[in-house]
């Protein structure tokens, strides 16, 4: 666990973490290209017009010394129009138009840039999915989509969703929403009920092993579907498979939503649900420091599964933006997220998260690391939305040195908080449930010492954010 849990009255803990000189100092968001117009720029070179509240840059894929973007005019699955583009430091040039509905995930493998799409568009119908690569040292654009018998790659695949590339047997995984045809039709257009037979979609994974001229279908219909509606992302973790999955009932006029976290031990062929763990299938999994990071749906919570198989439950000091690509991880060193309120945070063990940019208001669409130039991209979404970089440089640099953390002591009646910080002035005090809701709202402090009613709280387990001079802290307790 990050932090001690608090289990008994009278219960006091002290640790003694890796802290960071970094904190002190003051990072800069900076315009990639600034004053330049990227909606207009985009209508120009596809002839869509950006929808003016999610147009941007949905995926940044940085090599080198440049970088790649995959724009689209809107969000996956909504509307024709997207772009792959190349920054080269002085000018953004297109480098090909992906037949799809939205485009949220363009990977290096290799001297190859992969992209998958949302959802087929214009002349391509839902008889099969694309794949497409691009060659930058011939830029050559192209879109594979039928074999050499004229038969879908990907039949009956509606949306791509994750990509991965596994280095150690060089093959490729796809996540994908699929359906069948004769089931939907009979469904009068829609993907039926998937808890019985009238079940029309599917959520499966696909493997490639000539780096996407041909797929296998390595779980999909017929009782090893991954899921009974969509599989949204797939990564490799201590050598074994995950993916983000769910599906939908529609009752009463609402659509239920239920989400799944699922792990392969052959290769996709087989699926367990991992238990415990509800995920936001939106947010892309990713690996930091020997861990895997998956956003929980719940506010402000992400889950942290050690290889060892142990999960723990960890509070972030603010809300994921609605995105698919959220993380970015920094040489395994820092991870770099952004939140809904266009603050940009960083954290080197997942507990203490460091404030780089306060809050801007801006909508956050996706962030990458640049390591060429030692800096973070930020790309912001709407017609007004623009491309970001934030230099970190300073923080790569810095020395580690040891910080004391806050104390926490339980008063007799197990009523009563007190909270210490004998090297830094507190100045703000919040707790939270394990639903992400505020119990109590943040409260100013401005001094070394401060004590907490929470005699209001029923038992059970909180979470208590402490804001000093520093960092922030999140620690668990429990009420008993």
């Amino acid at each position: 666990m990050y932090s001690k849990m608090l289990n008994c009255i009278f219960c006091f803990f002290l640790l003694v973490i890796i802290g960071l000189s970094s904190s002190y100092a003051v990072y800069n968001l900076e315009e990639l290209n600034p004053g330049f117009n990227y909606a207009e720029w985009f209508k120009n070179e596809t002839g869509y017009t950006p929808n003016k509240q999610w147009f941007g840059t949905w995926v940044i894929a940085p090599r080198m010394d440049e970088l790649y973007f995959g724009f689209a005019k809107s969000q996956p699955a909504d509307s024709d129009g997207t772009l792959l583009a190349g920054w080269t430091g002085e000018s953004l040039l297109p480098l090909g138009q992906f037949s799809e509905q939205g485009v949220h995930c363009i990977k290096w493998v290799n001297d190859t840039l992969y992209g998958i799409g949302s959802d087929p568009s214009g002349a391509d119908g839902w008889e099969g999915g694309n794949f497409y690569k691009y060659y930058p040292n011939t830029q050559q654009f192209i879109k594979l989509r039928y074999d050499i018998n004229k038969k879908p790659i990907l039949p009956d695949v509606l949306h791509s969703w994750g990509l991965y590339f596994d280095k150690d047997s060089s093959y490729l995984f796809l996540a994908t929403s699929a359906y069948n045809p004769a089931q939907y039709s009979k469904n009068g257009g829609n993907c039926g009920n998937p808890l019985d037979s009238s079940n029309a979609c599917y959520g499966q994974v696909w493997k490639s092993i000539d780096f996407g001229y041909s797929w296998e279908l390595v779980s999909g219909r017929n009782g090893s579907e991954v899921s009974q509606f969509r599989t949204m992302d797939i990564i490799k973790f201590n050598n074994d498979l995950y993916v983000h999955t769910y599906y939908t009932i529609f009752e009463n006029n609402v659509n239920h939503y239920y989400y799944f976290l699922k792990k392969s031990t052959d290769y996709g062929a087989s699926w367990d649900v991992i238990p415990d763990v509800v995920p936001n299938a939106l947010f892309r999994m990713c690996v930091f420091n020997h861990k895997l990071i998956v956003a929980a749906n719940i506010a402000r919570t992400i889950y942290v599964i050690f290889e060892n198989g142990n999960i723990d439950t960890v509070k972030m000091p603010g809300a994921l933006n609605y995105s698919f690509n959220v993380f970015a991880n920094v040489d395994d060193k820092y991870l770099i997220t952004y939140f809904a309120d266009g603050s940009v945070y960083s954290t080197y063990d997942l507990v203490n998260w460091n404030e780089l940019i306060p809050a801007t208001g801006r909508n956050f669409l996706s962030i990458a690391y640049w390591d060429y130039e030692k800096s973070i991209i930020l790309a912001e979404r709407g017609d007004k939305g623009s491309i970001w970089k934030l230099e970190i440089s300073e923080l790569l640099n810095t020395d580690v040195k040891i910080v004391t953390e806050p104390e926490i002591n339980f008063s007799s009646d197990n009523d009563f908080i007190s909270i210490s910080s004998p090297n830094n002035e507190i100045l703000s005090v919040e707790i939270i449930n394990v639903l992400g809701i505020q119990m109590i709202v943040p409260t100013k402090i401005n001094s070394n010492q401060t004590g907490i009613d929470i005699s209001g709280l029923t038992q059970g387990l909180y979470f208590v954010k402490i804001e000093n001079q520093k960092k922030y802290f999140v620690k668990k307790i429990i009420k008993l």
